[in-house]
């Protein structure tokens, strides 16, 4: 708050008033580059960028002191025109996102400096394993089975891919659950499981394996 003070040059009649200087900022937080899988291999994915992004981009400030916008270039993250409407498709191989952190109380204080590239890849490519097989020793129906043994089998030896194996599809889709190895059938003589195949981005895909 500033305090003003006019008075006439003889110093004996003055008139005071106030007014109020108010400092706003509008510091957009560092966003990292995301990775996402094409699982249905169209060539691009939907994402929502305000659900995805908008509390990294706040950094701890209050979301309601702020309007975030999402531009495919600089020049319209500094004009403010052209902002993205979310989900939006990102189209592979990668997009680069421009963000805009305004503030609602000076619309003339805004940050866009930072700026992220979204990277749209394909799932990784697997092969159908061979059933393992195993002989019974005691004639009971069970065996203790190395599914590591599978790995190979599957990924062919890309190094970039890790395996894990599941008891349903629907754990493998979810990546939870996954079996210790060795593994002993639950089912007498014959069995399933479900193997999940990650690459190094996260991406999944997921194969049925037979044991015998």
């Amino acid at each position: 708050t500033i305090t003003i003070r006019l008075e006439d040059l003889t110093g004996t009649c003055s008139v005071e008033a106030t007014f109020q200087i108010t400092y706003t900022t509008a510091i957009a937080g560092v966003v990292p580059d995301l990775t996402i899988c094409d699982q249905d291999n169209t060539g691009g994915e939907d994402v929502d960028l305000n659900v995805l992004f908008d509390l990294i981009v706040l950094n701890g400030q209050t979301p309601s002191d702020f309007t975030i916008t999402y531009h495919i270039s600089q020049l319209d993250a500094d004009t403010d025109v052209g902002a993205l409407v979310s989900p939006y498709t990102v189209i592979a191989p990668s997009v680069q996102i421009f963000v805009r952190l305004e503030s609602n109380l000076d619309p003339t204080c805004f940050d866009t400096s930072q700026n992220f590239t979204i990277f749209v890849d394909g799932p990784p490519t697997i092969n159908v394993p061979m059933p393992l097989v195993v002989c019974d020793i005691d004639n009971d129906g069970f065996a203790d089975f190395d599914l590591t043994l599978a790995d190979l089998d599957i990924t062919g030896g890309d190094p970039d891919l890790s395996v894990t194996y599941h008891g349903t599809l629907l754990d493998a889709q979810n990546g939870i659950l996954p079996l210790a190895s060795p593994y002993t059938n639950d089912t007498v003589y014959n069995d399933s499981v479900w193997a999940r195949v990650e690459s190094i981005r996260s991406e999944e895909h997921t194969s049925e394996l037979q044991s015998h």
